[in-house]
């Protein structure tokens, strides 16, 4: 269960990923607002999504193939709300989605954290290579050195003619 609160009118956006398997496990989403000091809740939406309701993609800033349910979106007035995920054997790996909020910090940050979820989803250690963040430097890099070393043989054929 996640919690959260919210000071003022504001849209917001849950979705559900996991990766891309022969057999998805089925998950339920349930957003609620908490009612005055903690008496009840209030079901502000609900989404079950099944064996069949997965559509599957491709992260590229991940570089792994995952699937996405449907997104559950409302808009939600101040107040305290929860989230709350579960499935019918409370097993299985997921990543619940919500807003678009790009990360902040460094380069080397942004790597570290496509790590962290290649290895929650168990990704290979090389899919990391799959990412634009680590083949797109690494083509510039290759392209440089094919260059500089053209040119040292070209350098060296001159002398020697």
């Amino acid at each position: 269960m996640y919690e959260f609160a919210v000071g003022e009118e504001t849209a917001v956006s849950f979705m559900l990923t996991q990766r891309a398997r022969a057999e998805p496990v089925p998950l339920s989403l349930i957003l609620v607002k908490v009612g005055e000091e903690n008496r009840g809740v209030e079901e502000i939406g609900r989404l079950r999504t099944e064996v069949g309701g997965w559509e599957e993609y491709t992260d590229s800033a991940l570089g792994i193939n995952l699937i996405r349910g449907e997104a559950l979106s409302a808009v939600l007035q101040p107040g305290l709300y929860r989230v709350e995920v579960s499935a019918a054997t409370n097993q299985g790996k997921y990543a619940l989605i919500s807003g678009t909020r790009a990360s902040e910090g460094g380069y080397f940050a942004k790597i570290g954290e496509i790590r962290t979820v290649q290895r929650f989803f168990e990704a290979s250690i090389f899919s990391i290579l799959l990412t634009p963040f680590v083949y797109i430097p690494l083509g510039f890099i290759l392209v440089i050195m094919a260059f500089s070393l053209t040119w040292l043989y070209r350098r060296s054929l001159a002398q020697n003619a």
